[in-house]
């Protein structure tokens, strides 16, 4: 299958297609570019709210922007940009360079992936709005009408398949916009419920039997100097020990009670630097607040062989999850999120292209995964016996469970001492030295 790249080349050069240069941007006949981008629209319905996330990371805002339900079954994402780019007369100009790096070439582009069912609004504007036409941009009476700022009205249906009934249409479509905003450094404020939390960018659960990581065991976070993406952390912990790695010393916290990022929990342990466990309240008061960081890279690892088939690397690109990248030959259940803004993407704006600056940044990440997995390591075996004394609920925490339910909590525990756990347990272990040897002689 040819890449978009590849795609755009051809139609350039075909029948219809030439291109004259207009600066840094080029004019293409909008229709064949439609018919490309619609291909990346059939294989990720969320890239166009991918690329307004990293047009407001790359454009000053005056706030975060704000997601609204709308009685007519549509939503309205507002944001606040300090340009002046977002003239309508701007984006209808720049239908011809629908893949420019102008504010007013990107805009248009989101429409064309959003359709003509959304509108673009500004508060400068009160009663019309741009909307795509079958060969162009127009101007149409606006739907609503928005105080400030600029606003984009869609279908809940522009990020989500799942049919409207008994409302889940909307809650799945706000819960995709939740994970993709919780990693940007300025996450969408939703008119109802709490703030959004940064959690790993998996696409939520659509069903009870869903078999996405709910759960991680251990994370590993390293925090940015500058840039980087939102993460969190739980603020309350105890501290097990402390491990040195390459002159930097990091403190192995256990974290005793079951809290809820926004849809995974917090991990059983956490490897943190000296800038984060300073901001840990590592007292026996327990709290369910965060701790919200910048982020450069984060690791994520489960205990046992049965979790997800591949392990990640996913790319954040502009506080975006971009396309993963396997790693090979590497055992199921580790997952790597790294920011990647400084690196070069394809035409889709989410995939890294693969050139020198990539397959560098590429194996240094994997160093240094291979040396979060060495410090997880020794912590392996214990996982379910600390998994056993965690407090399951918050009321856990207020009013201990009484003597019986200890006893059961005892017996259950006694379950991981049993030869089939242990058989488990070893080739999970086994599976991961194999793969920490296999690394270091592949760069020796």
């Amino acid at each position: 299958m040819e890449s978009i790249d590849e795609m755009l080349a051809r139609l350039a050069t075909s029948d219809g297609g030439e291109t004259e240069q207009k600066g840094q941007d080029f004019t293409l006949n909008p229709t064949r570019v439609r018919e490309a981008l619609s291909g990346l629209v059939k294989e990720d319905r969320a890239i166009w709210l991918k690329h307004l996330l990293q047009l407001i990371h790359d454009v000053p805002q005056e706030s975060a922007p704000l997601l609204c339900e709308q009685a007519n079954g549509n939503l309205l994402l507002n944001f606040f940009p300090q340009e002046t780019e977002f003239a309508f007369d701007l984006i209808q100009q720049s239908y011809g360079q629908l893949l420019g790096h102008s504010v007013a070439s990107r805009l248009a582009r989101i429409l064309v992936e959003l359709g003509p069912t959304a509108q673009l609004l500004h508060s400068q504007s009160p009663g019309q709005a741009l909307s795509l036409t079958e060969d162009e941009l127009s101007l149409v009476p606006a739907n609503t009408v928005i105080v400030s700022g600029v606003a984009l009205q869609f279908s809940f249906r522009s990020l989500t398949v799942a049919p409207k009934l008994f409302g889940w249409g909307h809650r799945q479509a706000i819960a995709e916009v939740e994970t993709l905003s919780g990693l940007h450094p300025l996450p969408i404020v939703l008119e109802k419920g709490p703030p959004i939390t940064p959690d790993w960018p998996f696409p939520p659960p659509t069903n009870d039997d869903d078999d996405r990581p709910k759960l991680w065991d251990w994370e590993t976070v390293l925090p940015a100097s500058e840039g980087g993406f939102r993460w969190t952390v739980a603020s309350w912990g105890e501290s097990l020990s402390e491990v040195n790695d390459k002159g930097e010393t990091f403190s192995i916290v256990r974290h005793p009670l079951e809290v809820r990022r926004s849809y995974t929990e917090h991990p059983l342990m956490g490897c943190y630097p000296a800038s984060i466990t300073q901001q840990l309240q590592l007292t026996s008061t327990p709290t369910l607040s965060h701790l919200n960081v910048q982020a450069s890279r984060v690791f994520g690892i489960s205990w046992t062989s049965a979790a997800h088939r591949n392990s990640l690397i996913i790319p954040l690109i502009k506080g975006v999850p971009g396309r993963p990248i396997t790693i090979e030959g590497a055992p199921p259940g580790i997952f790597v999120l790294a920011d990647a803004s400084h690196l070069k993407t394809d035409a889709s704006g989410v995939a890294l292209v693969r050139d020198e600056a990539m397959e560098a940044w590429q194996s240094e990440l994997l160093d240094w995964t291979r040396q979060q997995t060495v410090l997880y390591l020794p912590y392996l075996e214990q996982i379910p016996g600390i998994w056993m004394k965690r407090a399951r609920r918050w009321k856990d925490a207020e009013n201990p469970p009484g003597g019986f339910a200890e006893r059961v909590k005892w017996f259950v525990s006694r379950i991981y001492s049993l030869p089939p756990v242990r058989k488990l347990l070893t080739r999970r272990k086994a599976q991961i030295e194999d793969w920490i040897a296999r690394r270091d002689s592949s760069r020796s």
